[in-house]
């Protein structure tokens, strides 16, 4: 794993021949005098040669709008994202496991608006079968109706096989077709299992984890393949406050035991229809139901962030008692659809 950025005989302005290591994931000050070279290092070597090896990785196209990046005075900088060879994907792959059954595939389009037809229709000539489509395998040969105003994804199964002894030759055929119709990517996912998608441009040194291309959608949050996986490129996430669902546990929920919101005719339905289903009453105040019970009630219908946090808040507090109360299923899990239609500019159900 990347720990740190080294630099190695830097010469940049009035550097002399330096050598410096820089732990990542820190915050990391450079000073020193007044002409020292603090901004010929920083500036002018290592963020230099991160641009000019971004720009690199760029299309023809988009790179003759760009002015040429010269190399900085330096001998190496290391830590940093590098070209990966097919020879080093195919001995990443060798180690997913043997008698893995795997497929080879070429994701010829990420999230793009069109039918493609035509690209499907060549594709068959070209004698390919299938193509996993928005996640669907399909048959090349059936007739194949995309909207041109939704987001697609289209990869080419370009091999299936197993992970065994003598399989190298096949298998590294099947990575170079894979490159040369997506540009330099390649995902391989085993049936039933987990995929890893490596690049040709850009991978991780050490651990060998590739990058797709780098685009300006890569820096939106506004884009799925750009926005934080946690809160979606919202900046927060939705959660709840335990105590504030459950304001009174020693009632029971439908009998004053719930916050505001408790009485509406949908609230109830619902924990009824979770406590039918889980043999749970509700006439009990809710501090003597078991633990298991609370937990049902308060967190397993609701998606499993919010299950989570209600899990952690156990673990933190133990058993609800009269000072502390949990959530609810029907409870937290209506709340937050309305939270969440009151972000997205709605109104409550």
């Amino acid at each position: 794993m990347l720990d740190r950025i080294t630099v190695h005989g830097a010469r940049q302005h009035n550097l002399k021949n330096i050598d410096v290591q820089i732990p990542r994931n820190t915050l990391t000050v450079i000073t020193g005098l007044s002409g020292s070279g603090k901004s010929s290092l920083a500036f002018d070597t290592i963020y230099a040669e991160g641009q000019r090896r971004y720009v690199e990785t760029l299309s023809p196209y988009a790179r003759q709008f760009l002015d040429q990046m010269e190399r900085p005075e330096v001998d190496s900088i290391d830590g940093e994202i590098s070209r990966q060879s097919s020879e080093q994907i195919l001995e990443q792959v060798l180690t997913m496991g043997a008698e893995q059954r795997i497929m080879i595939l070429a994701p010829i389009v990420r999230g793009r608006k069109g039918e493609y037809k035509k690209e499907l229709e060549k594709l068959g000539r070209q004698g390919f079968v299938r193509a996993r489509i928005d996640g669907v395998l399909r048959a090349l040969e059936e007739e194949i109706t995309l909207d041109k105003r939704k987001n697609h994804t289209i990869e080419v199964v370009v091999d299936r096989l197993l992970i065994k002894p003598g399989i190298e030759k096949r298998l590294q055929a099947s990575i170079d077709t894979a490159t040369k119709l997506a540009d330099g990517l390649v995902q391989v996912a085993v049936v039933g299992g987990a995929e890893k998608l490596f690049s040709q441009k850009l991978a991780c040194p050490d651990c060998g984890a590739s990058v797709p291309q780098l685009e300006p959608r890569s820096f939106s949050f506004n884009s799925p393949f750009g926005a934080c996986e946690t809160c979606a490129g919202l900046g927060s996430r939705w959660s709840f406050d335990p105590v504030k669902v459950v304001v009174d546990p020693s009632r029971p929920l439908l009998d004053g035991g719930l916050g505001p919101g408790g009485g509406s005719s949908y609230m109830a339905h619902a924990l009824k229809a979770l406590a039918d289903k889980a043999k749970i009453s509700l006439n009990k105040p809710f501090r003597e139901l078991p633990q298991k019970s609370q937990t049902a009630l308060l967190a397993e219908a609701v998606e499993p962030r919010r299950a989570r946090a209600w899990r952690d808040y156990r673990r933190a507090h133990g058993n609800v008692d009269s000072s502390r109360a949990g959530g609810g299923e029907g409870v937290e899990a209506q709340r937050t659809r309305n939270a969440d239609r009151r972000a997205r500019g709605g109104g409550d159900s």
